[in-house]
């Protein structure tokens, strides 16, 4: 949207048209390096933006294999600065509520607006957290584990960009020995995963390059690009808590 937005106010419209046409090419050329990896990450683009209001005037999804698109109107600026889920809900209640100012008729007392408040961001599943901290084990010593579980959840829910990557960086070195293995790809190799939980864990196997960008790469002149939004799905996340509540009941 961000971008959506930049194209809105830079560009002008082709003659003859009123607004600016953005397709999927040009939108897919402007998402992060690590979504395009997904096929299906497009596609679900695609139907996100024709569900919501955020300020496009009109889209297409022709038959005949041309890129679809979305054409851009001036009330797509209000979202310039939108950097999380939370935020966009701000700038939509924020609007809503300038419309019905708007066309409050004159003289007639105003109408309470309902506050509306936007859900907290969750990312790991309590339940998972919760038999984390009630097993009791003599072997493994399980309160770093718990610490970084914990200090991971709250930097996601407070939109910690970098601190959340380095959480998560941290989370996968320190669960190593609890299956014997000394890399994180020998834990995905040899533990018995199933075919959904194997996908999640070659995500999370993906993302130690992601962690070492937001640890080591060093400041530029260009801007840093990672996002809250860059970091594996919580469901991964929670598939491989979940079996480390599993090693750590172990005898």
């Amino acid at each position: 949207m961000r971008w959506c937005a930049r194209q809105e106010i830079k560009r002008e419209p082709e003659s003859g048209k009123t607004s600016i046409r953005v397709n999927r090419q040009q939108m897919l050329r402007a998402i992060s390096p690590i979504l395009r990896t997904d096929p299906g990450t497009m596609d679900r683009l695609f139907a996100l933006l024709s569900v919501h209001y955020w300020g496009s005037v009109g889209s297409g999804r022709p038959a005949d294999g041309t890129p679809w698109h979305f054409n851009l109107g001036p009330h797509v600026r209000r979202f310039r600065d939108v950097r999380s889920v939370e935020g966009f809900i701000d700038v939509l209640v924020a609007w809503d509520e300038e419309e019905r100012q708007r066309h409050q008729p004159t003289g007639q007392p105003a109408v309470e607006p309902v506050e509306v408040t936007p859900a907290t961001r969750t990312y790991l599943n309590p339940k998972v957290l919760d038999q984390l901290r009630d097993i009791e084990c003599a072997v493994w010593d399980s309160s770093k584990l718990i610490a970084l579980v914990d200090e991971l959840d709250t930097c996601v829910r407070t939109g910690c960009v970098f601190a959340a990557h380095a959480v998560l960086r941290a989370l996968l070195d320190h669960v190593l020995p609890l299956f014997g293995q000394k890399t994180f790809a020998g834990v995905v190799s040899s533990h018995p995963w199933g075919k959904t939980d194997g996908r999640y864990l070659n995500r999370l196997s993906s993302f130690r390059n992601q962690g070492d960008d937001a640890l080591h790469r060093q400041i530029s002149k260009r801007p840093d690009l990672l996002m809250i939004d860059d970091l594996p799905e919580g469901a991964a996340v929670n598939t491989l808590l979940q079996a480390c509540v599993t090693q750590l009941k172990k005898p």
